[in-house]
């Protein structure tokens, strides 16, 4: 639990664990309250709104979100099909070898 003074606001922690970029204007409060209810994370208070916290079962469901698209992230990156050519295996061997040559000084 936190004490706060009038005046003061805790941002949740799923609205500052984003990465998206935004662009927002208003006073500091509206600001404040934006960032807070991006995406329903949190509650707006910018006109008088008194903060709720996040239930658990968000937190589970934003879970659950990330889950499944950390999932098909790496689905795309294991969906590739890489072509390397004898010329770039034989150019990492000799560099291999020479790399292995100077280290023995």
């Amino acid at each position: 639990m936190s004490w706060l003074s009038p005046g003061e606001a805790v941002i949740n922690a799923y609205s500052m664990k984003e990465r998206d970029v935004l662009t927002v204007t208003g006073t500091p409060r509206e600001i404040a309250s934006t960032i807070n209810s991006y995406k329903n994370y949190g509650n707006s208070f910018a006109y008088g709104h008194i903060p709720t916290p996040v239930t658990p079962s968000i937190a589970s469901k934003t879970n659950e979100v990330y889950e499944v698209l950390a999932d098909k992230i790496i689905k795309g990156w294991n969906n590739k099909k890489i072509f390397v050519t004898e010329t770039d295996i034989t150019d990492a061997q000799k560099a291999k070898l020479e790399n292995e040559r100077i280290a023995e000084f």
